[in-house]
């Protein structure tokens, strides 16, 4: 069963035993962040949307593994 709502997510989280915390936004909503996650509530407490913590150092794993690769690639490629 899928989760959507801001209940069943903390149920959820709490039966695993998962550390999390709500943070109510000013028009009715909420904020519940989870290790690197965060997730976004509407005031009608259905998740609308989330985000990555700290995606930038996530970009830099990604683009040293491209360069990574191709210089790999450059290489197989003059042989």
């Amino acid at each position: 069963m899928a989760i959507t709502s801001l209940e069943q997510l903390v149920a959820k989280l709490t039966k695993e035993g998962i550390p999390h915390v709500e943070i109510p936004r000013d028009h009715g909503g909420a904020i519940l962040e989870t290790g690197r996650f965060g997730y976004m509530v509407d005031k009608h407490n259905k998740i609308g949307g989330g985000y990555i913590l700290n995606c930038i150092d996530d970009r830099r794993d990604w683009q040293e593994w491209g360069r990574l690769l191709e210089r790999k690639m450059r290489f197989e490629g003059a042989a």
